[in-house]
């Protein structure tokens, strides 16, 4: 099945289109603007995605040092610190992302390097769902682009996410890509 015939809503520069269905899954007011645009992850979130780590990590390795638990409790206390760590890593490698996105393209760029992805290569386009707790009715959307080089993964904390997430569909569709099944349920979720 492609994306072929799924809605599209042309835009103009500096026009926007509201989104209801993704503002409900994200939970947060998103508005899909027109290409060309620059989306960052929100610095905001991001430290106190890095303070919640820090937590994790400092919890850990304190009741290690201080209680000093038996062996076979200290390791896997300090794998899951270890765990933590890399993900305040991961975090604040995020800081200086940003993604550029026009009609030819999208391109990652941070600091100084530029890696492009142009739409006409792409050869797989994904689009997954996380869900936040039980009831399912907020969650992380993530969208995964491949084509012959590499491949991009940016998640729904993206500040224009929205705006990507359509360039990217749009892209599939015109490329006629084969979707996966869960891709098409999301992609109709969201009525795009």
């Amino acid at each position: 099945m492609s994306i072929r015939g799924a809605r599209r809503a042309a835009l103009e520069p500096g026009e926007s289109v509201r989104t209801e269905q993704l503002a409900k899954l994200l939970g947060r007011p998103v508005e899909v603007a027109a290409v060309p645009f620059t989306a960052r992850y929100p610095e905001r979130a991001l430290k106190w995605e890095m303070a919640k780590g820090g937590i994790g990590v400092a919890a850990c390795v304190g009741v290690v040092f201080v209680l000093q638990p038996a062996t076979w409790l200290a390791v896997p206390l300090l794998v899951i610190a270890a765990l933590f760590g890399t993900y305040v890593t991961q975090q604040l490698g995020r800081l200086p992302l940003r993604f550029a996105v026009d009609d030819v393209g999208v391109t990652r760029i941070k600091g100084g390097q530029r890696t492009p992805f142009r739409w006409n290569e792409l050869e797989e386009f994904r689009l997954n769902y996380y869900p936040n707790g039980r009831k399912a009715a907020m969650g992380m959307l993530v969208v995964v682009l491949r084509n012959g080089r590499g491949r991009l993964k940016v998640d729904s904390t993206l500040d224009q996410f929205p705006a990507l997430l359509a360039r990217a569909a749009e892209a599939a569709r015109e490329r006629r890509l084969e979707l996966h099944p869960t891709t098409q349920a999301n992609l109709a979720q969201l009525e795009l």
